[in-house]
């Protein structure tokens, strides 16, 4: 699964199928929009077209995945919880997404780790990301 780090980033990757959208957990970001408000989205999108190029795929295709990945909570941006997200955090690292990736024998040894995976299954279903697999022979239930 993965947490991307760039809105417009990620989601053309979402787009042009280097990346699968059930594999998506949240794409965090520095933006501060509803993508349901169109004076916003003109904004945020034409903001997009004059800092790189579009290519590979419409605007209501990049607004309807927007649309949808900010219905279902996958979008996260902290500037909307008065928390300024100053940096380009794709930037900082380099790529703008990030594999996670959990390893079993640190939750048979880890009881709140453990705990947080149980949790974390739960919500997962109802978002529908995808986990596949078991973790080194650990259920996924």
């Amino acid at each position: 699964m993965k947490v991307g780090l760039s809105f417009s980033l990620c989601v053309a990757d979402i787009i042009t199928g280097k990346v699968d959208e059930s594999d998506v957990l949240v794409i965090t970001t520095g933006t501060d929009f509803d993508p349901h408000n169109d004076q916003q989205w003109d904004q945020i999108y034409r903001g997009y077209e004059l800092g790189w190029s579009v290519t590979g795929h419409t605007e209501s295709e990049f607004r309807e995945l927007s649309t949808r990945l900010y219905d279902l909570g996958r979008i996260h941006q902290p500037r909307q919880f008065d928390r300024l997200n100053r940096r380009n955090w794709s930037q900082v690292f380099g790529h703008h997404w990030l594999d996670l990736m959990l390893i079993g024998s640190e939750l048979q040894n880890n009881p709140a780790a453990l705990d947080l995976w149980n949790k974390f299954q739960v919500v997962s279903r109802l978002s529908g990301v995808k986990v596949e697999g078991a973790l080194d022979g650990l259920p996924l239930d």
